[in-house]
């Protein structure tokens, strides 16, 4: 498949030496191929998948020196890999999830006045992906108890088209768990949950605050300033509830 987003100025381009440079235009090229199977009397279903995105022009946005900004290109990027998943009935109610997923990227001809390394991976390019869940379900006193655990690593990735330590993430171990119990009108619901169980920081953004504090000549010669400035912003620490549904 195909994809196209448009060129355009960028009026409010704070970088001087990109203030007069034209967005160009970015293509997307995008090749899949896959299997889905059923095996073992459809107890069993397995999905793999294998892709290629390759991005001319990649447009994208990044903070540069002082207080200015850049919208521009980067000549090329480009993201592959690999994607399983593996779904089992192990009992009566009760399924398995299994997904694991690859992704490797690398970018090129990025213009030297975004300040990024050349061959970054596009924002977002996780290398392994590992997801397991495991749900139950019963009809129980008229009603349906249903119970879901779920357990999520991602090795360090990039937030953004950047190469700062503030725009990087990943997931440890990440665990959310719910059990709930559906009424047998089936129009309420009562359930009990926690996520992030394993009280994990993930960082979910970051913002780079240097230029308020100190000049460009003591941030190029000092590099614990971008640590001492990085501001991560987290996600949700370790939560729990009750909630009450109502369906009408």
């Amino acid at each position: 498949s195909k994809a196209f987003r448009r060129g355009a100025y960028d009026v409010a381009q704070s970088d001087p030496w990109l203030s007069g440079a034209p967005v160009d235009p970015e293509t997307v090229l995008s090749h899949e191929i896959g299997l889905k199977s059923r095996l073992f009397g459809d107890r069993v279903q397995l999905n793999l998948a294998a892709f290629d995105v390759t991005y001319k022009d990649l447009q994208f946005f990044v903070n540069v020196g002082g207080s200015a900004s850049v919208t521009t290109n980067a000549g090329e990027a480009s993201v592959g890999g690999v994607e399983a998943n593996l779904i089992a009935n192990l009992a009566r109610g009760l399924t398995a999830h299994l997904q694991y997923s690859h992704q490797d990227g690398e970018s090129s001809g990025i213009p030297a006045e975004a300040g990024i390394t050349e061959g970054v991976a596009p924002q977002g390019t996780v290398p392994n992906t590992y997801i397991a869940a495991l749900e139950y379900a019963s009809r129980v006193g008229g009603g349906e108890l249903t119970m879901r655990v779920d357990y999520t690593h991602k090795d360090r990735y990039n937030l953004e088209f950047n190469d700062t330590p503030q725009f990087f993430s990943e997931v440890e171990g990440l665990v959310n768990a719910r059990i709930a119990w559906r009424f047998p009108n089936e129009r309420l619901e009562l359930a009990l949950w926690g996520k992030n169980l394993t009280d994990e920081n993930i960082v979910i953004y970051g913002q780079d605050f240097w230029f308020a504090y100190y000049d460009t000549a003591s941030f190029l010669t000092d590099p614990a300033i971008a640590e001492l400035t990085a501001q991560p912003r987290y996600a949700d620490p370790r939560t729990w509830g009750v909630s009450f549904l109502y369906r009408h």
